[in-house]
């Protein structure tokens, strides 16, 4: 009887130390890596790099880079992933697939200019891209190459957005995205959408705001109605 007991005892403890370390290793894993210039291989600030899973290509997380390039994802599941960079100006590019482990490190990931703009320096203008509280607001006057796009280019390579191939717009992988024209929502979706974003040039762009974050009704009534929807990008147009 003893022996019995103690066996069903083992095993248990075997079961429970099994199912304890399974859950200890899901999501537990990090990934990090940088974003460089191809051409300079200089680092790229602010490009949007996005955690893809394969096979289903779904994103499981978004980042932007910091000053020296690099980004960074905590709390990783294991699986099989891609890691998307982009960022106006330039052409997207992924890494080679790669397995999670408890600390990967993605190779460089090299994106090429998408135009040969000459460099200007430009005093008194904002920067190209501001994080607030509840929102990321990218100012398009303030960028060469980003004035030379159109509307769809600037919102297909803004941080956190991704456009998929029914251009379907989603931010930070919530679908259901409102994109507003001067603070009136379009009322348009899908491939409407896109025609209607690819007529718009970018040098008619003052700024787009990603709003990931819906504020409080005190805070709404002193801010625009792009407010009130989450998520939405807001253009305004001069």
């Amino acid at each position: 009887m003893m022996k019995t007991i103690r066996k069903q005892g083992f095993l248990l403890l075997g079961i429970l130390a099994i199912a304890l370390n399974s859950f200890g290793v899901a999501g537990k894993y990090s990934i990090k890596g940088r974003v460089v210039d191809d051409d300079t291989k200089k680092p790229i600030e602010f490009a949007s790099v996005m955690l893809i899973a394969l096979p289903d290509s779904t994103i499981k997380s978004s980042a932007l880079t910091d000053p020296q390039g690099n980004y960074s994802f905590a709390n990783v599941a294991e699986g099989k992933f891609v890691v998307k960079a982009q960022i106006v100006g330039y052409s997207s590019n992924r890494s080679k697939s790669f397995a999670s482990s408890p600390n990967t490190s993605v190779a460089d990931i090299a994106i090429k200019p998408s135009a040969v703009i000459k460099e200007v320096t430009v005093v008194g203008k904002k920067p190209y891209i501001e994080k607030k509280a509840d929102r990321t607001v990218l100012n398009i006057e303030s960028s060469a190459t980003a004035s030379a796009e159109s509307a769809y280019e600037v919102l297909k390579k803004a941080p956190n957005i991704n456009i998929d191939k029914d251009d379907n717009i989603n931010i930070n992988g919530k679908q259901g995205v409102t994109v507003m024209i001067n603070d009136r929502p379009t009322h348009l979706s899908g491939t409407d959408l896109a025609n209607y974003l690819k007529s718009v040039q970018g040098g008619e762009i003052e700024k787009v705001e990603i709003i990931t974050t819906r504020l409080p009704a005190t805070r709404r009534q002193a801010t625009p109605a792009s407010s009130t929807y989450e998520p939405s990008a807001a253009l305004s147009l001069g």
